[in-house]
C-alpha cells in the first residue's frame, strides 16, 4: 500500500454532509509505531483516569441529555497465530482507541471503563485542544495472557468526564480478533487500499445525505501460483462491528450506498489466478448511526487467502477517522 499516495487522495476529499469534516488516515504498521511514541510523549501531560468508573462529582448534569447514540467504533485484526509469543504480549497486540473530546472546557476527572475482562485498560493521553483523546489498551485471552488464535474480545469502553458542574458521556464500540491462519509469507500478493466517503441510503429523500466509510481494497496476485480469497476474517465480528463486506467490479465508482446493495459478487471462495486482482468493498457503519457531533472510527480487517493446500492471514493496514475533532 501506498500510504503517500492515499494521504494526498484523502486530503482532498470533500467534507462530509451532515456530520462536519471528518479527517482520514490510513496507518501502516510502521506509522503506528511512531504514533505510539508519540502517544507515550502526550502521556507528560497525565490526565486523572478513573478506572474503576468512579461516579461523576456530585450533582453532575450531562452537558447533552439523551445523547446516547454510539460515539465510536474500533474494529482490529491482530498479527496472525504463529507470528506472536505465546508467553508474552507482542507490540502489536497493544491498541491505540480513539475518544471523542467532551464538550467541557475543562473537565477534573475521566472515568473510562471497559464491560469486558478481555480488554485491559491502560493509560489516556490528552493532545490537547482540537484533538480526540488517545485510550491505549490490550486485548487479553481466556488465560489472561495474549489473545489465542482464531480468539475475539468484544467490549464497550465507556468515559464519562466531569467538571465541577457538568459530566459527559461517550461509549465505544471494540472488537479485537486474532485469525487462526499464520500471516502470509511471501510478497506476491499485494493490497492497495482506497478510503471514501459515500451517502448512506435515505428512507426520506428529502433528508440530509449522511456519508459514511467505504474502504476498497485491491488484491493482486503478482505470483506464479493461483490463489483463493477464502473471505474475510472474523465475519461474524466484522459483522457485530456494523461491517459490511462488498465484492466490487472492475472499474467501477461506488458513490452511494445504494449502489452497493445492487452488488451480487461472491465475496467467499474467489479465485485469483496468477496476475489477476479481486476488489471488495468493506462498509462500515452502514445506517450512519454513530453520533452526529462528534465521534471516532478506526477499522483494521484481515481476509484469509489459501495457495493450495495452505491457508494464511493478510492484515491490511489501519484507517481511522474522527469527525468533530482532529486525528493526532
Amino acid at each position: 500500500m501506498n500510504d503517500t499516495a492515499n494521504d494526498a487522495l484523502l486530503a482532498n476529499s470533500p467534507p462530509a454532509t451532515g456530520h462536519g469534516p471528518r479527517r482520514w488516515r490510513p496507518l501502516s504498521n510502521q506509522t503506528c509505531r511512531g504514533f505510539k511514541a508519540t502517544v507515550v510523549m502526550l502521556s507528560l501531560a497525565p490526565l486523572f483516569v478513573a478506572q474503576t468508573g468512579e461516579p461523576p462529582a456530585a450533582g453532575a448534569t450531562p452537558v447533552a441529555a439523551g445523547q446516547q447514540a454510539l460515539a465510536g467504533i474500533h474494529y482490529q485484526a491482530l498479527v496472525g497465530a504463529e507470528a506472536v509469543s505465546v508467553t508474552a504480549p507482542q507490540f502489536a497486540d497493544e491498541l491505540a482507541m480513539f475518544l471523542p473530546r467532551p464538550p467541557l472546557a475543562a473537565w477534573s476527572t475521566a472515568a473510562v471503563t471497559s464491560d469486558s475482562g478481555c480488554l485491559e485498560l491502560g493509560s489516556l493521553s490528552d493532545p490537547g485542544p482540537g484533538f480526540v483523546l488517545v485510550q491505549e489498551a490490550r486485548a487479553v485471552g481466556h488465560d489472561g495472557g495474549v489473545l489465542g488464535p482464531g480468539q475475539s474480545c468484544s467490549a464497550r469502553v465507556r468515559a464519562v468526564f466531569s467538571d465541577e458542574e457538568r459530566s459527559w458521556e461517550a461509549v465505544v464500540a471494540v472488537h479485537v480478533h486474532r485469525p487462526a491462519a499464520v500471516p502470509f509469507p511471501a510478497d506476491d500478493l499485494t493490497t492497495q487500499l482506497t478510503v471514501s466517503r459515500i451517502e448512506a441510503a435515505r428512507a426520506d429523500p428529502m433528508a440530509p445525505a449522511q456519508r459514511v466509510l467505504l474502504v476498497e481494497v485491491a488484491l493482486t496476485n503478482n505470483g506464479t501460483q493461483d490463489l483463493e480469497l477464502v473471505g474475510i476474517a472474523d465475519p461474524a465480528g466484522f459483522a457485530a462491528a456494523t461491517g459490511v463486506v462488498y465484492r466490487l467490479p472492475p472499474g467501477v465508482y461506488i458513490g452511494t450506498v445504494r449502489e452497493l446493495l445492487a452488488l451480487d459478487g461472491a465475496t467467499t471462495n474467489v479465485p485469483i489466478a496468477a496476475g489477476e486482482s479481486v476488489r471488495l468493498g468493506l462498509l462500515l457503519d452502514p445506517e450512519a448511526g454513530l453520533a452526529l457531533t462528534s465521534g471516532t472510527l478506526t477499522v483494521q480487517p484481515a481476509v484469509i487467502v489459501r495457495r493450495g493446500d495452505d491457508t494464511f492471514s493478510l492484515r491490511l493496514n489501519r484507517v481511522s477517522t474522527t469527525w468533530g475533532e482532529e486525528l493526532p
